[in-house]
């Protein structure tokens, strides 16, 4: 596919395709803008002026480099990205990504950062000596889920949370989970880590009997039991005295 730079539809910037290209320029007029990086590879995008939101997909080895960021920035499908805000930055969404560096400036230590199914990934904040970034690892989480005719589990690694840290709610049929924790704090603010998980239940599960287990290494395990179902059943046979066989004939 021939690389692309257009904007469309008066609101959206679509940058595609680009290879090995370190001088992409993105300039924004308007915050209600956003800037959608599609499939480049080996490239540095800048983007001069705040946009509403940053979006990369099925992205290798591209940084980008941004003044400010009204909603978020999300990496989906992508590998080996590296993200820098120069102002502020609400929420970070890492999804089904392999490797991930976002550098925050002072304004935006406070980023909310939400990842799911992604690893390698590292949270790097000012305030080090001489000017120096602080790398703080983001936690990978595994889940298992168990479904079985009797019971249901999820279970989550959530080691990185202390107890106070977790919430767990049943909201319809969802099994909600939350984890939020102070990382650091500093005198530019303070950093939090933060994660949710949403897991729908099956139609036979009972809500009245969840349950949610933590163990000693960190491991939260959430159960509910399913009503039995009854695919077969007996029939019970009524005895009838009357001769099924025997026709009455009226003359």
């Amino acid at each position: 596919m021939e690389a692309s730079m257009e904007f469309v539809d008066g609101r959206q910037w679509n940058v595609e395709y680009f290879n090995s290209d370190p001088n992409i320029t993105v300039n924004v007029t308007d915050k209600k803008h956003t800037v959608y990086i599609f499939q480049c590879e080996g490239c540095t995008v800048r983007i001069n002026g705040k946009c509403n939101s940053v979006t990369l997909d099925q992205c290798k080895k591209t940084a980008v480099v941004f003044d400010g960021i009204v909603a978020q920035v999300e990496t989906i499908n992508c590998e080996s990205i590296q993200l820098q805000t120069l102002g502020e930055l609400p929420t970070v969404s890492i999804q089904k990504t392999d490797g991930c560096q976002i550098y925050l400036s002072e304004a935006s230590v406070g980023a909310e950062i939400v990842t799911s199914k992604s690893s390698e990934m590292n949270l790097l904040v000012p305030g080090g000596p001489d000017g120096d970034f602080i790398e703080l690892p983001i936690p990978e989480q595994f889940k298992t889920v168990c479904n079985t005719p009797r019971r249901y589990s999820v279970t989550l690694d959530v080691h990185e949370f202390n107890p106070s840290d977790l919430k767990v709610q049943t909201k319809g049929r969802k099994i909600v989970v939350e984890g939020k924790h102070l990382e650091a704090e500093n005198r530019f603010g303070s950093v939090t880590k933060f994660f949710k998980r949403k897991f729908k239940l099956p139609k036979e599960c009972e809500l009245s009997s969840v349950e949610s287990r933590l163990s000693p290494q960190g491991i939260l395990c959430i159960e509910t039991k399913k009503r039995e179902r009854k695919d077969s059943q007996n029939v019970p046979i009524v005895r009838d005295f009357a001769d099924p066989f025997v026709v009455e004939e009226h003359f």
